[in-house]
């Protein structure tokens, strides 16, 4: 992904949505972005819907 990419994804997104990197499963210290999506993120102790802490939309990059 390039940066023309990456601001058309964000140009709507409100300024203070929260932004996370996907945690890569490779062998390489970096790699290139190849995709960049809103994701509905809930945020609890065991990672599960049952007692959530909070709950937002946040800009995933992977």
């Amino acid at each position: 992904m390039n940066i023309a990419t990456l601001k058309e994804i964000i140009k709507d997104l409100p300024d203070n949505m929260e932004v996370l990197v996907s945690d890569a499963d490779t062998d390489f210290t970096v790699q290139p972005a190849t995709l960049a999506q809103v994701t509905n993120v809930v945020w609890s102790e065991d990672g599960t819907r049952s007692e959530p802490f909070s709950e937002e939309d946040c800009l995933i990059i992977k």
